[in-house]
């Protein structure tokens, strides 16, 4: 009977250890065109289910990223960067039979936005200081509007 149980303990940690998969998803985001690595671009890895936030991580020089200690189940992993349309992969299973999964490269589109025009204005300082004199605008200061001269002083 005492080997038994210990003959059953001993195979249920063992069971135990194999159902606990550590899973890896890698890949690499590159530039569509003229694939230019893209570093320091925004990976969020994603529950393919529900679209929840698992983990995020930053690509490194070469525009690598990596996925470690995940769980068995199904992601989507999507990339962002800052003047680039996102991209996402296909949905990739994590599993016992499939623990590290590497995905195609992301390719982000940039985003070619041209203004017609430019705006720039500008206001007075409320004290301008010169090297023969201070000049006090009273126009400058938003509680002053619609004030007279007497009002101001």
């Amino acid at each position: 009977m005492k080997k038994f149980f210990s003959t059953a303990i001993l195979a249920a940690s063992f069971l135990s250890g194999i159902a606990q998969i550590e899973g890896k998803i890698s890949g690499k985001v590159q530039e569509a065109g003229n694939q230019q690595i893209m570093d320091a671009s925004t990976i969020s890895l994603l529950k393919a289910s529900d679209s929840s936030l698992v983990k995020t991580s930053i690509t490194d020089k070469e525009g690598n990223f990596l996925f470690e200690g995940l769980k068995e189940g199904l992601y989507v992993v999507v990339a962002n960067s800052m003047g680039y349309s996102h991209a996402c992969s296909k949905p990739v299973i994590v599993n016992d039979v499939n623990p590290v999964a590497t995905l195609e490269v992301l390719q982000l589109i940039p985003l070619n936005k041209q203004l017609l025009e430019v705006v720039v204005t500008s206001k007075k300082q409320f004290i301008e200081r010169r090297i023969d004199k201070t000049i006090i605008n009273p126009d400058a200061l938003i509680s002053n509007t619609g004030s007279t001269a007497m009002e101001v002083l």
